[in-house]
């Protein structure tokens, strides 16, 4: 599947905006497929990005996860 970088902001947004600390299911984004979201909440996982990625749910955002929000979103 194709890395989509602005899909990976868009999850790091979302998860930020969410004020729970523990996992959170994950949304259903307009623009991407069921399972698009999920590949990318894995990529997010795998990268460090967020604590955790379990059966549809995300855990909170790291330290390296809101490092990046802010240069992405700059790009984008």
């Amino acid at each position: 599947m194709k890395l989509h970088l602005d899909l990976i902001l868009e999850l790091l947004r979302w998860r930020r905006g969410v004020e729970r600390h523990r996992p959170t299911a994950l949304p259903q984004l307009s623009d991407w497929t069921k399972d698009q979201v999920r590949y990318h909440a894995e990529l997010c996982l795998e990268c460090g990005l967020v604590q955790s990625y379990d059966d549809g749910y995300l855990g909170a955002i790291t330290w390296a996860g809101h490092k990046i929000i802010d240069p992405l979103g700059t790009r984008l």
